[in-house]
Protein backbone atom coordinates (compact mmCIF):
# COMPACT_ATOMS: atom_id res chain seq x y z
CA UNK A 1 0.00 0.00 0.00
CA UNK A 2 1.36 3.45 -0.94
CA UNK A 3 -0.09 6.92 -0.32
CA UNK A 4 0.65 10.43 -1.48
CA UNK A 5 1.53 13.21 0.98
CA UNK A 6 2.09 16.90 0.31
CA UNK A 7 3.83 18.75 3.18
CA UNK A 8 3.34 22.17 1.51
CA UNK A 9 -0.32 23.28 1.39
CA UNK A 10 -2.17 23.83 -1.89
CA UNK A 11 0.56 22.33 -4.11
CA UNK A 12 -1.10 18.96 -4.83
CA UNK A 13 -4.78 18.34 -5.61
CA UNK A 14 -6.61 15.17 -6.58
CA UNK A 15 -9.56 15.43 -8.94
CA UNK A 16 -12.34 12.96 -9.75
CA UNK A 17 -15.87 12.79 -11.13
CA UNK A 18 -18.60 10.88 -9.31
CA UNK A 19 -22.04 9.81 -10.50
CA UNK A 20 -24.24 9.62 -7.44
CA UNK A 21 -27.96 9.92 -6.80
CA UNK A 22 -30.78 10.30 -9.39
CA UNK A 23 -31.08 13.44 -11.48
CA UNK A 24 -31.40 16.43 -9.15
CA UNK A 25 -34.10 19.09 -9.31
CA UNK A 26 -31.55 21.21 -11.22
CA UNK A 27 -30.82 18.37 -13.67
CA UNK A 28 -27.41 17.49 -12.25
CA UNK A 29 -26.38 13.83 -12.48
CA UNK A 30 -22.74 14.01 -11.41
CA UNK A 31 -20.35 15.98 -9.28
CA UNK A 32 -16.71 16.83 -9.79
CA UNK A 33 -14.59 16.80 -6.63
CA UNK A 34 -11.07 17.89 -5.70
CA UNK A 35 -9.19 17.37 -2.45
CA UNK A 36 -5.99 19.07 -1.34
CA UNK A 37 -3.57 16.50 0.06
CA UNK A 38 -2.17 18.49 2.98
CA UNK A 39 -5.12 20.40 4.47
CA UNK A 40 -7.78 17.90 3.24
CA UNK A 41 -9.72 20.87 1.83
CA UNK A 42 -12.49 19.70 -0.52
CA UNK A 43 -14.22 21.53 -3.37
CA UNK A 44 -17.25 20.07 -5.16
CA UNK A 45 -19.47 21.20 -8.04
CA UNK A 46 -22.61 19.45 -9.40
CA UNK A 47 -22.65 18.80 -13.16
CA UNK A 48 -25.35 17.89 -15.66
CA UNK A 49 -22.83 16.69 -18.26
CA UNK A 50 -19.23 15.46 -18.04
CA UNK A 51 -16.84 17.12 -20.49
CA UNK A 52 -13.20 18.18 -20.61
CA UNK A 53 -14.41 21.79 -20.78
CA UNK A 54 -16.31 21.42 -17.51
CA UNK A 55 -13.24 19.89 -15.85
CA UNK A 56 -11.05 22.79 -17.03
CA UNK A 57 -13.59 25.41 -15.92
CA UNK A 58 -13.94 23.82 -12.48
CA UNK A 59 -10.18 23.59 -11.93
CA UNK A 60 -9.66 27.19 -13.01
CA UNK A 61 -12.52 28.67 -10.95
CA UNK A 62 -12.34 26.52 -7.81
CA UNK A 63 -8.61 25.85 -7.46
CA UNK A 64 -6.38 28.26 -9.38
CA UNK A 65 -8.53 31.38 -8.92
CA UNK A 66 -9.35 30.74 -5.24
CA UNK A 67 -6.11 29.31 -3.91
CA UNK A 68 -3.06 29.43 -6.18
CA UNK A 69 -1.50 27.78 -9.20
CA UNK A 70 -0.88 24.32 -7.87
CA UNK A 71 2.11 22.14 -8.72
CA UNK A 72 0.51 18.72 -9.24
CA UNK A 73 -2.93 17.44 -10.26
CA UNK A 74 -3.66 13.75 -9.67
CA UNK A 75 -6.53 12.03 -11.47
CA UNK A 76 -7.67 8.63 -12.63
CA UNK A 77 -7.71 7.62 -16.29
CA UNK A 78 -11.18 9.01 -16.95
CA UNK A 79 -11.78 10.33 -20.46
CA UNK A 80 -12.23 13.86 -19.08
CA UNK A 81 -8.63 13.89 -17.82
CA UNK A 82 -6.81 11.68 -20.34
CA UNK A 83 -5.86 13.33 -23.60
CA UNK A 84 -4.15 16.41 -24.94
CA UNK A 85 -6.87 18.98 -24.12
CA UNK A 86 -6.91 18.76 -20.30
CA UNK A 87 -3.17 18.07 -20.27
CA UNK A 88 -2.47 21.21 -22.32
CA UNK A 89 -4.70 23.22 -20.00
CA UNK A 90 -2.66 22.13 -16.96
CA UNK A 91 0.63 22.58 -18.81
CA UNK A 92 -0.35 26.18 -19.64
CA UNK A 93 -0.30 26.93 -15.89
CA UNK A 94 2.79 24.84 -15.24
CA UNK A 95 0.82 22.10 -13.44
CA UNK A 96 2.20 18.56 -13.59
CA UNK A 97 -0.43 15.92 -14.36
CA UNK A 98 -0.22 12.51 -12.67
CA UNK A 99 -2.48 9.49 -13.05
CA UNK A 100 -3.52 6.95 -10.44
CA UNK A 101 -4.69 3.39 -10.84
CA UNK A 102 -3.69 -0.09 -9.81
CA UNK A 103 -0.98 0.17 -12.42
CA UNK A 104 0.24 3.43 -10.83
CA UNK A 105 1.02 2.67 -7.16
CA UNK A 106 0.99 6.25 -5.87
CA UNK A 107 -2.77 5.82 -5.51
CA UNK A 108 -5.64 8.27 -5.40
CA UNK A 109 -7.26 6.98 -2.23
CA UNK A 110 -7.76 10.45 -0.72
CA UNK A 111 -10.39 11.57 -3.21
CA UNK A 112 -12.07 8.15 -3.22
CA UNK A 113 -12.32 8.19 0.60
CA UNK A 114 -13.87 11.66 0.57
CA UNK A 115 -16.28 10.59 -2.16
CA UNK A 116 -17.59 8.01 0.29
CA UNK A 117 -17.87 10.57 3.11
CA UNK A 118 -19.81 13.05 0.97
CA UNK A 119 -21.98 10.33 -0.57
CA UNK A 120 -22.94 8.95 2.84
CA UNK A 121 -23.56 12.47 4.18
CA UNK A 122 -25.97 13.20 1.35
CA UNK A 123 -27.82 9.91 1.84
CA UNK A 124 -28.30 10.60 5.57
CA UNK A 125 -29.77 14.05 4.95
CA UNK A 126 -32.04 13.13 2.04
CA UNK A 127 -34.22 10.32 3.30
CA UNK A 128 -36.63 9.62 0.44
CA UNK A 129 -36.12 12.91 -1.40
CA UNK A 130 -33.27 11.64 -3.58
CA UNK A 131 -33.61 14.38 -6.18
CA UNK A 132 -32.68 17.10 -3.67
CA UNK A 133 -29.05 15.98 -3.23
CA UNK A 134 -27.75 19.11 -4.97
CA UNK A 135 -29.54 21.39 -2.48
CA UNK A 136 -28.18 19.37 0.47
CA UNK A 137 -24.60 19.27 -0.85
CA UNK A 138 -23.48 22.64 0.67
CA UNK A 139 -24.54 21.47 4.16
CA UNK A 140 -22.67 18.21 3.74
CA UNK A 141 -19.55 20.10 2.65
CA UNK A 142 -19.87 22.50 5.59
CA UNK A 143 -20.06 19.56 7.98
CA UNK A 144 -16.99 17.98 6.37
CA UNK A 145 -14.95 21.20 6.47
CA UNK A 146 -15.69 21.89 10.13
CA UNK A 147 -15.18 18.35 11.45
CA UNK A 148 -11.69 17.26 12.57
CA UNK A 149 -10.22 14.64 10.24
CA UNK A 150 -8.69 11.51 11.72
CA UNK A 151 -5.64 12.01 9.45
CA UNK A 152 -4.65 15.39 10.93
CA UNK A 153 -6.73 15.86 14.14
CA UNK A 154 -7.67 19.29 12.73
CA UNK A 155 -10.55 20.59 10.63
CA UNK A 156 -9.90 21.33 6.94
CA UNK A 157 -11.32 24.82 7.58
CA UNK A 158 -8.70 25.59 10.25
CA UNK A 159 -5.78 24.27 8.20
CA UNK A 160 -7.00 26.31 5.22
CA UNK A 161 -8.06 29.60 6.86
CA UNK A 162 -5.99 29.57 10.07
CA UNK A 163 -8.86 29.72 12.57
CA UNK A 164 -11.88 27.73 13.72
CA UNK A 165 -15.12 28.23 11.84
CA UNK A 166 -18.10 29.90 13.52
CA UNK A 167 -20.67 27.10 13.29
CA UNK A 168 -24.46 27.67 13.49
CA UNK A 169 -24.67 26.34 17.04
CA UNK A 170 -22.29 29.10 18.20
CA UNK A 171 -24.59 31.77 16.82
CA UNK A 172 -27.84 30.11 17.86
CA UNK A 173 -26.89 29.38 21.49
CA UNK A 174 -24.77 32.51 22.03
CA UNK A 175 -21.61 30.63 22.92
CA UNK A 176 -18.82 32.18 24.99
CA UNK A 177 -17.01 32.97 21.77
CA UNK A 178 -19.94 35.09 20.62
CA UNK A 179 -20.58 36.75 23.99
CA UNK A 180 -17.02 38.09 24.38
CA UNK A 181 -16.65 39.16 20.75
CA UNK A 182 -14.79 42.43 20.29
CA UNK A 183 -13.74 43.83 16.91
CA UNK A 184 -10.21 44.92 17.90
CA UNK A 185 -9.49 41.83 20.00
CA UNK A 186 -10.79 39.67 17.17
CA UNK A 187 -8.40 41.30 14.68
CA UNK A 188 -5.49 40.70 17.06
CA UNK A 189 -6.54 37.07 17.54
CA UNK A 190 -6.78 36.46 13.79
CA UNK A 191 -3.28 37.85 13.27
CA UNK A 192 -1.99 35.60 16.05
CA UNK A 193 -3.67 32.60 14.46
CA UNK A 194 -1.97 33.35 11.14
CA UNK A 195 1.42 33.51 12.89
CA UNK A 196 0.80 30.04 14.37
CA UNK A 197 -0.69 28.54 11.21
CA UNK A 198 2.55 27.15 9.76
CA UNK A 199 3.34 25.41 13.06
CA UNK A 200 -0.15 23.89 13.17
CA UNK A 201 0.12 22.73 9.57
CA UNK A 202 3.46 21.09 10.31
CA UNK A 203 1.97 19.29 13.32
CA UNK A 204 -0.99 18.17 11.18
CA UNK A 205 1.39 16.90 8.52
CA UNK A 206 3.35 14.85 11.07
CA UNK A 207 0.08 13.41 12.36
CA UNK A 208 -0.91 12.57 8.79
CA UNK A 209 2.38 10.76 8.20
CA UNK A 210 1.92 8.75 11.41
CA UNK A 211 -1.68 7.86 10.53
CA UNK A 212 -0.79 6.69 7.02
CA UNK A 213 2.15 4.66 8.33
CA UNK A 214 -0.16 2.85 10.73
CA UNK A 215 -2.74 2.32 7.98
CA UNK A 216 -0.06 0.94 5.66
CA UNK A 217 1.19 -1.48 8.30
CA UNK A 218 -2.37 -2.65 9.00
CA UNK A 219 -3.10 -3.10 5.29
CA UNK A 220 0.15 -4.98 4.62
CA UNK A 221 -0.37 -7.26 7.63
CA UNK A 222 -3.80 -8.31 6.31
CA UNK A 223 -2.46 -9.27 2.89
CA UNK A 224 -2.34 -13.01 2.31
CA UNK A 225 0.02 -14.64 -0.14
CA UNK A 226 -1.74 -16.83 -2.67
CA UNK A 227 -0.18 -19.13 -5.24
CA UNK A 228 -1.69 -20.51 -8.43
CA UNK A 229 -0.88 -23.82 -10.01
CA UNK A 230 -1.29 -25.23 -13.49
CA UNK A 231 -4.96 -25.73 -14.26
CA UNK A 232 -6.18 -23.08 -11.77
CA UNK A 233 -8.43 -20.23 -12.89
CA UNK A 234 -7.66 -16.59 -12.08
CA UNK A 235 -9.00 -13.10 -12.79
CA UNK A 236 -6.88 -10.25 -14.12
CA UNK A 237 -7.19 -6.59 -13.05
CA UNK A 238 -8.47 -4.43 -15.89
CA UNK A 239 -6.58 -1.43 -14.47
CA UNK A 240 -3.28 -3.30 -14.80
CA UNK A 241 -3.85 -4.69 -18.28
CA UNK A 242 -5.88 -1.86 -19.85
CA UNK A 243 -5.66 1.29 -17.64
CA UNK A 244 -7.55 3.52 -20.10
CA UNK A 245 -10.54 1.12 -20.23
CA UNK A 246 -11.42 1.31 -16.56
CA UNK A 247 -14.19 3.39 -14.97
CA UNK A 248 -16.64 3.51 -12.08
CA UNK A 249 -19.21 1.44 -13.95
CA UNK A 250 -16.81 -0.94 -15.66
CA UNK A 251 -15.78 -4.33 -14.33
CA UNK A 252 -12.66 -4.30 -12.17
CA UNK A 253 -11.41 -7.61 -13.52
CA UNK A 254 -11.58 -9.77 -16.63
CA UNK A 255 -11.48 -13.50 -17.16
CA UNK A 256 -11.35 -16.08 -15.80
CA UNK A 257 -8.06 -17.21 -17.34
CA UNK A 258 -6.62 -20.69 -16.99
CA UNK A 259 -3.06 -21.08 -15.75
CA UNK A 260 -1.11 -23.28 -18.17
Amino acid sequence: MASILSPIPFTMWAIDIMRILPTSTKQAKYYIITIEYMTKCVEVKPLSVITKEEAEKFFLEQIISRFEITKVCVSDNGTQFVGNKFGKFLHHFGVQQKFSSVAHPQGNGAVEANNKIIFQGIKKRLGEAKGRWEEELPWVLWTYRTTPRSFTRETPFRLTCGTNALVPVDAGLKSYRMKVYNVEINKFGLRANVDLLEEEREAAHQMNVKYLLQATQHFDSSMKKRSFGIGDFALREVAASMPTKQGKFHRNSEGPYKVI
